[in-house]
């Protein structure tokens, strides 16, 4: 199933060479752990406030399973 991981970091703190390990080491183990030629994509995402997002696309070989949602049981449940 293709499924989203998206991490923030801080550009600011990213781009000194002490705050990189902080900023994208989280990022390179979620990398590690689904394994490199599981990703299909990966999109960065910069604002104007210093904020930085990476939009991760996987698959996790596990087959689709459908979200469930609640049934609702009317107005007054």
């Amino acid at each position: 199933m293709i499924k989203i991981k998206v991490f923030t970091i801080s550009s600011i703190v990213a781009s000194k060479a002490i705050g990189e390990d902080e900023e994208l080491g989280p990022i390179e183990d979620f990398i590690m752990q689904i394994g490199y030629e599981n990703i299909k994509n990966i999109k960065i995402q910069s604002t104007t406030t210093g904020t930085g997002y990476y939009h991760i696309i996987y698959e996790d070989g596990l087959p689709y399973t459908p979200r469930t949602t609640p049934k609702k049981k009317g107005l007054f449940g």
